[in-house]
């Protein structure tokens, strides 16, 4: 990596996280954002039953959003709830056939976007001062369990965060938003939902969220000649926020250099 190392991890991260949260709107229809969603997501859908009280214990989900998560994907008919087998007090939750067959389909689109992020992965490493050489391969074939490692570390690096900048706490798109505009500079906001790969108007509510806490700030682009034409970017305090994001990455340095190892390595599959 060229320029600065820390905000060039930081931006790669923020890609691979908004790619797999696009992957999961796109298979199971759910806007999850925040690791801890889909920390939550794998666990349900990694094929036996599971009980909401292990999801929250292992997702650190509040009890409500594993019932709001669980209740969507029931919605959607892609689990089904039951007493627990082995203890009739815990609700059990386990993946329909339709529910299975989304998670085959998931599991085979992260397969491929490991694989095409392995390049940007070893930059990952390489910039958090890792060498592919010095880990020793991890022996995990399945991408929803790499997964699952990856939101883990991903809920951690967030609580490094929190510890550094207590009042700044960010949530999915909300971090890789304020990545962006403080690692690329100011932008217009079109810009910003093309690199989220989201809709205009998520952008819009994203922006409106870090302006109300004063991370963002909108200005008139005066280079350009239209006035109405708007620019967004980081404010000091966004920025000093954008450079805790840098420094949990630091702090986090050796399970993110793990994870992003396997994602290095991880194998193209061919036929």
């Amino acid at each position: 990596m060229s320029g600065d190392p820390g905000r060039e991890v930081s931006e790669a991260i923020s890609r691979f996280s908004g790619e797999v949260t696009r992957l999961i709107d796109r298979v199971f229809g759910a806007d999850l954002s925040a690791n801890e969603q889909v920390l939550a997501l794998t666990l349900v859908f990694e094929g036996a039953e599971v009980t909401t009280r292990e999801i929250e214990r292992r997702s650190r989900l509040g009890r409500r959003a594993v019932n709001r998560l669980v209740v969507r994907l029931r919605t959607d008919g892609l689990v089904s709830e039951t007493r627990s087998t082995g203890d009739g007090r815990a609700i059990a939750v386990a993946p329909t056939p339709a529910g299975a067959a989304c998670a085959r389909v998931f599991a085979e689109e992260l397969d491929r976007y490991f694989a095409s992020f392995s390049a940007d992965a070893g930059a990952v490493v390489a910039g958090l001062g890792g060498h592919l050489d010095d880990q020793a391969p991890h022996a995990e074939i399945d991408p929803l369990a790499l997964l699952r490692r990856l939101a883990f570390a991903g809920v951690q690096l967030a609580d490094e965060e929190v510890a550094l900048t207590p009042t700044f706490r960010l949530v999915g798109r909300q971090r890789s938003a304020l990545e962006r505009v403080a690692v690329l500079g100011p932008m217009q906001p079109s810009d910003l939902a093309s690199s989220l790969g989201i809709s205009r108007s998520a952008t819009t509510y994203v922006i409106d969220q870090l302006c109300a806490r004063g991370l963002l700030v909108r200005r008139a682009d005066a280079s350009s000649g239209d006035r109405r034409r708007m620019l967004i970017e980081a404010t000091p305090e966004g920025e000093l926020a954008a450079d805790a994001i840098i420094r949990a990455y630091e702090r986090q340095r050796e399970s993110l250099i793990a994870v992003f190892s396997d994602v290095a390595r991880w194998p193209t599959r061919t036929g």
